[in-house]
């Protein structure tokens, strides 16, 4: 099956960068844009087909229903998909994202998971099935998304490094269920953390975080 390309149109880095990466390890082919007038000067001379474009509608410059009133269809691929993301829940803007072309909308308060699980149903691609070990997870609390796909490096008395499947945005409060780390600490408890440093390492995102909670 040919990848699916995918344009997301997105000025927050963080909100981006976690889309990107799952969205990759899906096997689909991404580009960002910050702003509507980037994403069309992307498009606009019709060698690049997003089959999908995820289009926030609150952007500088050139927001979402701007960029929706100046596309040309024609530059998309054959059954594109429009998807807009929106902070809050303003039905008139969203309509008018409708009535211009768009097919679907998401809140950027819902679940990451239960969002991207919707983007694989609409583009029709298998879902990569979560981990035996799914017992142990990485909560974010910032974007109530849930990570199964991680694997703990190294720790000490202040951090800890792991490799996950995604990206997780600098400065985020996580919790990590892991029975390593619990045994480590002494505790019952799921252990608090927040990220200090996220960098992509051979198709993988080594992530550093500092306990919140010191060890017993």
């Amino acid at each position: 099956m040919r990848k699916k390309k995918i344009l997301l149109i997105e000025d927050s880095s963080d909100y981006s960068s976690l889309l990107n990466i799952s969205l990759k390890r899906e096997g689909c082919v991404t580009k960002i844009a910050r702003d509507g007038q980037e994403a069309l000067a992307l498009i606009e001379d019709g060698k690049y087909k997003p089959d999908l474009l995820l289009l926030d509608l609150m952007m500088p410059k050139m927001n979402g229903i701007e960029f929706l009133e100046n596309l040309d269809k024609d530059n998309l691929a054959k059954n594109s998909k429009i998807c807009v993301l929106t902070a809050k829940h303003d039905m008139k803007d969203i309509e008018k994202a409708f009535d211009l072309g768009a097919h679907e909308y998401f809140l950027k308060s819902d679940n990451l998971v239960v969002l991207l699980e919707k983007l694989y149903e609409l583009m029709e691609i298998e879902k990569r099935p979560i981990p035996e070990n799914s017992n142990e997870f990485i909560s974010v609390l910032e974007v109530t998304n849930v990570i199964h796909d991680f694997n703990i490096i190294d720790f000490n008395e202040n951090t800890v490094k792991l490799y996950s499947s995604e990206e997780l945005p600098l400065k985020s409060r996580i919790q990590i269920k892991s029975d390593k780390l619990k045994k480590f600490k002494k505790s019952k408890n799921i252990i608090n953390c927040i990220v200090e440093g996220c960098e992509l390492v051979d198709d993988q995102v080594l992530i550093t975080c500092n306990f919140l909670d010191k060890v017993s």
